[in-house]
């Protein structure tokens, strides 16, 4: 069950709270998040709890910015690397998604077809699974 967000009527205009300053405040108050599908479509910060975080981003020390970019490459895990490839190698038709998942015959339409890795030294080398037939598969790898 998705989380709801309190929120209060007074005089027919619904106010939110900022997840920041906590004031409550008009919907015209919060900038546009498109990408929320609970139905919001409101960040959790007011305008200027979202300006103010901005400034203070933009005044952190440079190096202090770069040493955290550096580590975050660092970090990057073969298994990411082999994602990345793969997402390459799609977009550049070296590698075709099929439409129908082979192990259960669901198309593409209904349960999305992703790319395995038995072995992240052949990035390129994929066993394609619709979600669900890659659960189970990496669940029996997990099991054995």
């Amino acid at each position: 069950m998705p989380k709801t967000r309190p929120t209060k009527i007074e005089n027919g205009i619904q106010f939110w709270p900022c997840t920041r300053c906590g004031r409550w405040l008009p919907k015209e108050s919060f900038y546009k998040d498109t990408r929320l599908d609970k139905g919001w479509g409101i960040r959790g910060r007011c305008k200027e709890c979202s300006q103010a975080a901005m400034r203070e981003y933009a005044q952190r020390p440079a190096v202090q910015v770069k040493e955290r970019a550096r580590s975050l490459v660092r970090g990057k895990t073969l298994k990411h690397k082999c994602r990345v490839m793969v997402h390459d190698a799609l977009k550049t038709g070296r590698l075709i998604r099929p439409k129908f998942c082979p192990v259960c015959g669901y198309p593409d339409t209904v349960k999305r077809i992703e790319a395995h890795h038995d072995d992240y030294f052949r990035p390129l080398e994929v066993k394609w699974m619709c979600v669900t037939c890659h659960r189970k598969y990496e669940r029996a790898l997990a099991d054995s």
